[in-house]
């Protein structure tokens, strides 16, 4: 099967949520900004569109991610493109970009990085095609949550629960400082 792959660079634009799902595979995700800079006739710098995309991690990636990256921080993902359409709250049809990650490092060409290996005691097991399924509806559900609050400007915030898999409760999100 023909999938296409995707290597990214850009800033992290929400911070890390991390997810342990009912058999234990573990799910985090972020929002990704790339901004092409270049110069213009002139010299000087300036920047072009913004590209959106959302980033999805599983298992051990899933896990390292959400120790080591931040909102804010620079990084490359590389991994497989998913374009999806679905149907927003208000009706109109949506496109969700994503990628899910194979890999996911600082970009270095901003700052340094120091590497630690992790060695588990436990394997996480996996469980793809029921946690994949899952997945992506949670990540639709946040996306047209997030959109209808851009769209809203009487919301305030999301819930504490949003965009969590039913049986996955507030408690079992893990922020990405740990």
């Amino acid at each position: 099967m023909n999938e296409t792959y995707l290597t990214v660079s850009g800033v992290v634009a929400s911070d890390p949520r991390a997810v342990v799902l009912d058999n234990n595979v573990r799910i985090t995700s972020f929002r990704l900004a790339s901004t092409r800079r270049r110069r213009d006739r002139t010299g000087q710098w300036v920047d072009g569109e913004t590209t959106w995309l959302n980033v999805t991690c599983w298992r051990n990636l899933a896990v390292n991610v959400a120790d080591s990256v931040a909102k804010r921080d620079r990084v490359v993902v590389h991994g497989r493109l998913r374009v999806r359409k679905y149907n927003a709250s208000d009706g109109a049809e949506r496109l969700s970009v994503e990628v899910e990650a194979d890999c996911v490092g600082h970009d270095l060409a901003y700052g340094t990085s120091v590497y630690t290996r992790v060695r588990r005691s436990e394997p996480i097991e996996p469980g793809r095609a029921e946690a994949d399924e899952l997945v992506r509806q949670v990540e639709l559900d946040a996306m047209a949550q997030d959109l209808d609050l851009l769209t809203d400007p009487e919301a305030d915030e999301l819930d504490d629960d949003a965009g969590a898999p039913e049986g996955v409760a507030a408690a079992q999100l893990v922020g990405a400082a740990g």
